[in-house]
């Protein structure tokens, strides 16, 4: 099979049959297809949601928080398969990288799609998590911030998609693939609830 097509069809297959998908991957891992379709899904996005941008550096900061979001899971995985060798598991970069990017995939094609439908639904952009717990707890706005981040139920859908991809295509345990995941999620997550803790 050409490898562009069975990387498309894995963009779709992620959603009707993960742990085939993320078999797939242990064999054949590749990230540039999901890199590609992140950037064409985000820009029409934005180019739908948003104004039109009135200079082009606010073009530029657009596409700049677009390529961040999509490079993020480079670091991240690097970072998982240091822990995964602290484990003494057997790991490729190649093969986490594409499970982290195909996790992120189907959440970002879930919430873009759920967005835009609740957009042209009620006429408005969904309640964040942040918004929420600042209008209802009474949280303050950087630590509702951080917490919405911390909380939302995409992230931990992601979470627990990437945990099981790991466990399935690097064939560890899962009980070590979530523990590396969720590990990673909360020593990021729990630095600013320290700052806010602490000072």
């Amino acid at each position: 099979m050409n490898p562009w097509r069975r990387d498309l069809g894995r963009l779709l297959a992620i959603f009707h049959s993960p742990k085939r998908t993320f078999a797939e991957i242990g064999e054949t891992p590749n990230a540039a297809v999901v890199v590609v379709g992140m950037l064409l899904v985000g820009s029409a996005t934005r180019l739908i949601t948003t104004e039109l941008p009135d200079s082009a550096s606010r073009q530029a900061q657009l596409l700049l928080a677009l390529l961040v979001a999509v490079g993020w899971p480079f670091v991240v995985s690097a970072l998982y398969l240091f822990v995964f060798d602290l484990f003494g598991a057997e790991a490729r970069y190649r093969v986490i990288l594409s499970v982290t990017l195909h996790a992120m995939w189907a959440v970002f094609v879930f919430a873009t799609v759920s967005a835009l439908l609740w957009r042209l639904v009620s006429g408005e952009p969904p309640l964040e998590i942040g918004e929420f717990l600042m209008s209802s707890a009474g949280v303050d706005e950087r630590l509702a911030r951080d917490l919405a981040r911390m909380l939302n139920p995409l992230e931990i859908g992601r979470l627990l998609l990437t945990g099981l991809g790991c466990a399935i295509a690097l064939r560890v345990a899962s009980w070590m693939s979530f523990a590396v995941v969720f590990a990673g999620w909360f020593g990021f997550h729990s630095l600013p609830l320290l700052r806010f803790l602490l000072f």
